[in-house]
């Protein structure tokens, strides 16, 4: 069994994943595995013939285009490790000690899941992102946590990874955050799901609301603090709420409307306890713009059903 496995989803990312690997290739820690899911596209044989004598990397193929979330279950399914880790293909590792520190911190705190710090770079700036439980950069996780609790990553193309983690953290995981860069996120504007900055927000809405009513639905299905569910309920509907209100004439915003119903109806269920933390949320989410106030939203919701 490998300590820790390196799950590297990608998609014809040859320029790119070149900088992963370089970041990987210089690292102190040296017990790790690679292993790129290659989500069929064009094989990465010729450059990882270029790290054979520095890297322990495997390349493996999904059978058809399944999108990031499913590459990384595949990834996470085929290889066999104590901790598991994710980089995105156009991303890389902040310095030659990221491993050794996630690693320590995982195996001396025996924690199910640490959480590091991580510089998200868009448009030539850069801005330190601290106790980020949405996405999965800077983070190492325990396999038998995710074995236990029968954690897998779900076929959604967008914001899979807020389902996933969001997920993980209802189900009350022992957390270690460590206070130390590990990870560099790079904002890719050309990448496919980008390139029409529109469409792939008002998309990654869609996707955000069918996660968190995911993994609302499997918490529930494993018993999870009622308490726990009901904040994440709110968490979610006081999100789409913003999105509502902010979006841009030309976005449908009715869509919005649709693509709340599921959570909605988990909002009814939950209410005694959901309305404990409306206004906290909605504090939280700082709304600028309130064409509709929270309640009005809610009916608007209920119209549907």
């Amino acid at each position: 069994m490998n300590n820790l496995e390196i799950i590297i989803p990608a998609y014809n990312a040859h320029k790119t994943i070149i900088n992963t690997l370089n970041s990987l290739a210089i690292q102190t820690l040296k017990d790790f595995h690679i292993t790129i899911v290659n989500d069929c596209g064009k094989p990465y044989t010729e450059i990882i013939n270029k790290y054979k004598d520095k890297l322990h990397i495997e390349e493996i193929t999904t059978n058809t285009n399944v999108g990031p979330g499913l590459s990384r279950q595949y990834g996470i399914d085929s290889t066999n490790s104590r901790y598991i880790m994710f980089i995105d293909a156009d991303d890389y590792l902040s310095s030659a000690d990221s491993l050794n520190l996630l690693v320590n911190s995982i195996s001396n705190s025996k924690a199910d899941v640490v959480i590091s710090n991580f510089i998200y770079k868009r448009d030539n700036k850069e801005e330190i992102k601290r106790n980020n439980t949405v996405w999965l950069h800077g983070k190492i996780y325990k396999r038998e946590f995710l074995e236990k609790h029968h954690i897998k990553f779900n076929n959604s193309r967008y914001n899979e990874d807020n389902g996933f983690n969001s997920l993980i953290f209802l189900l009350n995981p022992i957390v270690c955050l460590l206070d130390q860069i590990t990870y560099v996120y790079e904002d890719n504007s050309t990448s496919i799901t980008r390139k029409n900055n529109r469409e792939y927000k008002f998309t990654g809405m869609e996707g955000y609301a069918y996660n968190i009513n995911w993994a609302v639905e499997e918490a529930i299905k494993r018993n999870a603090s009622k308490e726990a569910i009901a904040i994440k309920i709110i968490e979610g509907l006081s999100v789409l709420y913003e999105s509502y209100n902010n979006c841009y004439n030309q976005y449908d915003v009715e869509k919005i409307i649709i693509w709340s119903k599921d959570l909605y109806q988990k909002y009814i269920i939950y209410k005694e306890i959901t309305s404990n933390y409306i206004e906290s949320a909605l504090k939280y989410r700082n709304i600028n713009k309130q064409y509709i106030t929270f309640n009005e939203f809610i009916e608007k919701i209920n119209r549907l059903l």
